[in-house]
């Protein structure tokens, strides 16, 4: 945009300094504003601000750069280029940094210099020769040196709209500037802003744990109490929903736990690993009753209690002469006698037998048998082998084992879920042993694995409470005492039936303890926020209370916590309270 004897020129956050020198270069008026962006990077190097001045000079253009850009006010005033805040504002050279002007001069031999007007270079001439800047130095550092002399009076150039005709203004020669002032170091500044915040953060979190989180309060409550015995029979189920006082019907929650244990026990078994005796067994059918009678294989024929076992099926014809048996007669030894093979049922050199005895046959008692040869072959030889008894002792073992780890785990379980847990409703399943090796394995030991399924019968507590309060009412003032200690924690529990794992009636046995009738949620709140004589005060003045004890912790807490979860209310009979 274009106003009267002065041109308008926006410089865009990525115009190359050459770009700039062209929109200079092509201005009409002698009077050319530039309109910098916010961070005009191009122009925080001394050489390009270097660049700008000498191309208005060339041009005889007279600058001004549109800027509150703090940063860029050194190098102009180092150039001599005029700044102003805006376009209405009054343009001046800003003060040039303490450094000698001659170190701000640009290296000929590495730019290249923009044509200047002969009296612009006479000017320069009876200027001193300046020296090439120091690379090294950041634009900072040339900026916060030792300022120089004070600056020669410059002319200001005017921004508004007035006609070139109009009187020129004197210049306005600015005050010496204070040598003493120092530009602030920000990095300092902002370590120390850092360490104050962590400071005050550390003082804030600190006042909240001494204040908030640490300070609780424990009030002891003493009172004559009164002991009643309570007895109640109640059902635990889990299939009941909610708590039914007057038919003692109590929900319940079963926990499970699978355990798999083993245990090595020595083998104590013994058995005959030697060879089996042998021979033959003649046989011979004695009466005529059957036609035809069979001897299968695998039949036991005996004597004096030691048994042989056939290894083949043979048969037997009855042999009649006339109708009459003749079974003893020599013509009928073919159909009425045969020999078999036979093995002891057991190996062992008892089975050693000579021959010409006489063998019972087991379910034929027509037939008779004999051997005309020994039986021999059988040897003894015993070894320890697994057992049946082996492998009960390591059951044994690994129910005690597995039981008491298990009934931890569960009460932990029921524990964690806020439930009182029924100890007597205990039990397991019937345990799948895996011994290795087998019984009747050859053995010195054997392993016995069990895997068991353990169950745990758990209830609410308050629950119970309500049983034991609902079975002591008759013997209390309801109005004015209320059941302080169910008892519950030494109570005696015996289970009476079991209908199944997940059903159980019980029977419960407590001492409770009675005292003056307290909503302590409610009292909580009342002493929240008091200190020590005042919540004393507030709880004497009920009736049967006989004493009251207010303990702060840590030691610096000196009134009650205002919140009611740190606080805790403890009763205890002032009969057994000491003195």
């Amino acid at each position: 945009m274009s106003e009267t004897g002065k041109d308008t020129v926006y410089v865009d956050v990525d115009d190359e300094i050459t770009a700039i020198i062209d929109k200079v270069a092509g201005s009409k008026h002698k009077i050319v504003a530039l309109v910098l962006p916010k961070r005009a990077a191009v122009l925080q190097s001394i050489v390009n601000m270097k660049l700008l001045k000498r191309s208005g000079d060339a041009h005889k253009k007279k600058l001004v750069l549109i800027t509150s850009e703090s940063s860029l006010l050194p190098l102009a005033g180092a150039v001599k280029l005029h700044v102003a805040k805006t376009l209405q504002s009054k343009p001046e050279i800003p003060e040039a940094p303490d450094v000698p002007s001659d170190e701000l001069a640009l290296d000929d031999h590495e730019e290249t210099e923009v044509p200047a007007p002969a009296s612009a270079a006479a000017k320069t001439a009876e200027e001193p020769k300046e020296k090439v800047i120091d690379k090294s130095k950041s634009v900072g550092e040339l900026a916060t040196g030792k300022k120089a002399a004070a600056l020669e009076a410059e002319e200001t150039i005017e921004l508004d709209n007035e006609s070139e005709d109009e009187e020129p203004k004197p210049a306005i020669k600015k005050g010496k500037t204070d040598k003493k002032l120092k530009i602030p170091n920000f990095n300092t500044f902002r370590t120390k802003l850092f360490v104050g915040l962590g400071v005050m953060l550390v003082l804030i979190i600190g006042w909240y744990i001494t204040n908030v989180v640490l300070p609780t309060a424990t009030i002891v409550i003493r009172s004559d109490e009164i002991d009643v015995t309570a007895n109640v029979t109640f059902t635990a189920n889990t299939a009941v929903k909610d708590l039914d006082v007057k038919k003692k019907l109590v929900p319940a929650t079963e926990k499970q736990v699978k355990k798999v244990d083993t245990e090595k026990v020595p083998a104590t078994g013994k058995k005959n690993v030697g060879e089996k005796a042998t021979g033959s067994v003649d046989l011979r059918l004695t009466n005529c009753a059957q036609d035809n009678v069979t001897v299968p294989s695998g039949t036991v024929v005996s004597n004096n209690g030691l048994n042989f076992v056939t290894q083949k099926d043979i048969s037997f014809s009855s042999f009649k002469v006339g109708g009459t048996c003749a079974n003893n007669n020599p013509f009928a030894v073919e159909f009425t006698t045969g020999s078999v093979k036979v093995v002891a049922q057991d190996p062992g050199d008892q089975y050693n037998l000579s021959g010409g005895r006489q063998y019972v046959v087991a379910g034929f008692s027509n037939i008779a048998g004999t051997d005309s040869t020994a039986m021999t072959g059988g040897t003894t030889k015993e070894v320890t082998v697994v057992s049946d008894q082996d492998v009960a002792a390591a059951k044994q073992k690994l129910a005690e084992k597995s039981k008491a780890a298990a009934l931890s785990e569960l009460e932990a379980d029921l524990e964690k879920d806020k439930l009182f847990s029924l100890a007597e409703t205990f039990a397991g399943d019937e345990p799948a042993l895996n011994p290795l090796p087998a019984v009747g394995s050859e053995a010195s030991e054997v392993s016995v694995t069990s895997t068991i399924t353990f169950r745990l019968l758990g209830v609410k507590r308050e629950h119970l409470k309500a049983l034991v309060t609902d079975n002591v009412k008759d013997e209390i003032d309801t109005e004015k005492q209320s059941v302080r200690n169910d008892g519950l924690g030494e109570a005696v529990f015996r289970v009476t039936e079991r209908k199944s794992p997940t059903e159980q009636v019980l029977s419960v046995q407590s001492s409770a303890s009675t005292g003056p009738a307290i909503d302590e949620e409610a009292l909580k709140q009342e002493v929240a926020g008091k200190k020590k004589g005042q919540v004393r005060d507030l709880i004497l003045a009920r009736p049967g209370i006989k004493d009251v004890e207010v303990r702060y912790s840590p030691f610096w807490v000196y009134k009650t916590p205002s919140k009611p979860t740190k606080i805790t209310i403890e009763f205890e009979n002032s009969n057994n309270a000491s003195d």
